[in-house]
Formats: C-alpha cells, structure tokens, sequence
C-alpha cells in the first residue's frame, strides 16, 4: 500500500470517528423546546418536546408538561405534535411506498421492460410525516431510514405517495418521474399554469410550491398552511488570535525532530453559512487568515484558506461547538508553500456574536512527498466577531 492510499485510509477512518462521534452527541443531548401534541383522544396538549431536529421521520417523541414527564409519546398514543419554534407540525399517517435506493447503490436494468416488469418490494409505514401545506390538498415529507425523500399528497382522506425512481441502465442514470403524471391528475381542476408541473423538482420547496399555490385558488373557502424548507443564513465576519507553530522534520533515517517555530498574530475573514433543517446547529465556514512561522531552518509568511464544518453540541448560550475541515495554504515566500494541505480540528463557545476556538492544524498531511520528509504544525487560539 502507497503512502498516498495509507493517508487515505486513516483520513476515512477519521472522518467516521468523528462523524460517529457527533452523532453520538447529537442523539444524547435533550433539546427540549415549546410544542404540542394531539392525543389519541384528539385531545391537544401543550408543553415541551425534545427537539431532535429529525432527519429520519419519527416514530416517537419525548414529551414533557405538567401531567407528563419526560414520556415518550409513540404512533399508539398521539396523532399529531408540533414545535412552535420553527412551526413545524407532523402528522401520524399510515401508507405503503416502494423502496428503490436513488443513491450511489442505484438498482441496475439491463431494460426499461426489466425495470417496469421489475419485482417490487413495498413497505407499509405508520410515521409521523412533517406537513408541508395544507389546504385543498395536503401535502407531507417522509424521509425514510435510508434518508431517502418522500412525498405524500393528501386527497379526499386518501395517501397518494408520489413516486421518483433513479436507476441505471447500462451505466448511465436514468429518471422515472411519475409524480408529474400524477400531478397533472390531482391538479386537473386547478387554477395554476399547467406548464409549472412540467418544471416541478422532486424537491421540498418546488413541490411545496407548487402544492401552495394549487391550494391558494381555494383560499377563500379554506385556510393555506405552507411549511416548505426553511431559508439558511449567510454571517460574515472577522478574526484574530494567536498561533503557536512547530516545524517537524524527517530525516532519510525517519528521525523525527521537532522545531519550535515561535508565536505569530492572526487575523483574517470568514463566511459562515447556517444550515435551515438543524435549526442553526450545522454550519459551512469558509475563512481566509494569515500564519507566520520561523525556526533556524524554515521560516515561511503565508496566507491559508480554511474550509469548515461546525456543529453545535450545546445551542443554548454560552454556545459550545466542534469545528474540523481543511486547509490550503499560499505562501508569500516560495512555491513551496502551495502544496501544504492539512487537517483542522477543534472546538469553542461562543455568546451571541462573539466566540473563542482553540484549534490544531497539521499540514502537508496528504501530500506524500512532502509527508515523507516535513510537516507544519499549529495550535491556534481564535476570537471571532461577527458583523453581518
């Protein structure tokens, strides 16, 4: 095994752990936040429900008030919750979908006469199903244990599932969009523009869309609820801090010594876009900052730009959050500098629109010839202020 593919390897591995861990942390802490649930009796409760900010459709819920304490709630004993927060409301429906993965495990047909005589394997669901509109039709997302989109219309109390296939055949991905056809059914009577079903993603805020506005002819007779996706948010702002830096060197003899490359201020930009689904928990931070390294055998002024995830394990003030991703450095002072990519990992709290990081970075971790014979290191402390 090269070099190259023993640095690989490890980096999936890291990944995964992290990953692992994160959603570890995910699943154990309790959110809990304002809502509703709708009893079997159709009795409505008001109280606090631990907001999982669910990427599967869920099949219970852990409800606290007055009456109940911290009792999870299943499809056996309510019919309906919501979060008042984010205004998100589910609904308990029965239904039967086919499972037909539209991943990168795509089903592969040697013919469209072998996908349409294909044997079908359906799965009945009982799920709480988030409603996306409500009105003349209804319409709900199910997103299934493979995290897999589905939606459901709702009409004259029946479940239609609307169905979207991807397969392969001979190699190439093909699209079976049957939800048009069956949109153009539903919406026969509408007083939409016919041509707008023709241009309807398989996607939550185009058939929300779409839905909303069929359900608007009637708005006069019913009221129009619309939930589609909620909208990210896009902060810009500013950095500074200190770097503590070390140059390690590998001789042909794999002697490893350690250099102290000093302390150097930091500072520089950054844009940090906000995740809509995990109501600000997940964030894509892109950042630009200066380094500076000097020992008695390497020194290097250089600028890095920094592509991040964050993601929050404790939302409510002071905020506690871990950061990790990659660099790519650009010297100032040779070409050399250009190929040092690295690793960055930490974690840092934060108040509204001012936070602290402590954060390690290894470069030239998957450039093998450079891995092979030197590394940059950092141990950086960050103070962050947002403007925008």
């Amino acid at each position: 095994m090269t070099l190259t593919n023993k640095i690989l390897l490890n980096m999936k591995k890291i990944v995964l752990l992290l990953s692992l861990f994160t959603s570890l942390i995910s699943f154990s802490q309790k959110n809990f936040v304002k809502g509703y649930i709708v009893l079997n009796s159709n009795d409505t409760l008001r109280g606090q429900i631990d907001n999982k900010e669910w990427v599967k459709s869920p099949t219970s819920i852990l409800f606290s008030s007055d009456i109940y304490k911290e009792t999870e709630m299943n499809t056996e004993r309510i019919i309906a919750f919501g979060i008042d927060e984010t205004n998100e409301n589910y609904v308990l429906k029965k239904f039967e979908i086919e499972k037909l993965k539209r991943d990168f495990n795509r089903t592969q047909f040697v013919s469209l006469t072998k996908y349409a005589n294909r044997n079908k394997i359906i799965e009945s669901e009982n799920s709480f199903v988030r409603l996306l509109s409500k009105g003349n039709l209804n319409l709900f997302q199910f997103i299934d244990q493979d995290l897999e989109e589905h939606y459901l219309v709702e009409s004259e109390n029946k479940i239609i599932p609307l169905i979207y296939h991807e397969f392969l055949m001979d190699g190439q991905r093909q699209l079976f969009e049957e939800y048009k056809k069956q949109l153009e059914i539903l919406l026969s009577e509408s007083c939409i523009d016919k041509k707008n079903i023709t241009v309807t993603k398989y996607k939550i805020s185009s058939i929300s869309n779409l839905i909303t506005s069929h359900n608007n002819c009637y708005k006069k007779k019913q009221e129009v609820y619309n939930n589609k996706a909620e909208k990210g948010k896009l902060h810009l702002g500013i950095l500074g801090g200190i770097s503590k830096s070390y140059y390690v060197l590998k001789d042909k003899m794999k002697t490893i010594t350690r250099e102290n490359g000093g302390e150097a201020p930091i500072y520089g930009i950054y844009v940090n876009y906000i995740f809509p689904r995990n109501n600000g928990r997940t964030g894509f931070i892109t950042e630009l900052h200066n380094y500076e390294i000097k020992t008695k055998n390497y020194s290097d002024n250089f600028f890095t730009i920094k592509t991040l995830m964050q993601y929050k394990i404790k939302t409510e003030k002071p905020i506690i959050y871990f950061i990790g991703g990659f660099g790519f450095k650009v010297s100032k002072k040779n070409s050399e500098g250009m190929a040092e990519q690295g690793l960055v990992i930490g974690m840092g709290c934060g108040l509204k629109n001012i936070s602290i990081e402590t954060r390690s970075t290894i470069n030239n971790l998957f450039n093998a010839y450079y891995a092979e014979s030197y590394q940059t290191r950092y141990l950086d402390f960050i103070l962050r202020l947002k403007i925008l």
